[in-house]
């Protein structure tokens, strides 16, 4: 995994340390609701400094999404 996709995913869903399973979704992790998912993707456009698309912000349904979806936009 990348690790700024991980140092992102960590700060937002508040995981200090231990594995991070890319197939893990919204039902794995608590703190991924609907205003989790906004976070998530709001500290992603920073990181990265990219703005997503409405239907690529729904692309993402679990973690291993991200890479997929950030790949496509970085390219």
């Amino acid at each position: 995994m990348d690790r700024r996709i991980e140092k992102v995913i960590r700060e937002t869903f508040k995981f200090d340390n231990g594995k991070i399973d890319m197939r893990w979704t919204s039902a794995d992790i608590p703190a991924w609701d609907s205003m989790g998912h906004l976070s998530l993707i709001m500290a992603l456009e920073k990181e990265f400094s990219i703005k997503f698309e409405i239907d690529e912000m729904f692309q993402i349904n679990n973690l291993g999404d991200i890479a997929h979806v950030l790949g496509k936009k970085l390219i």
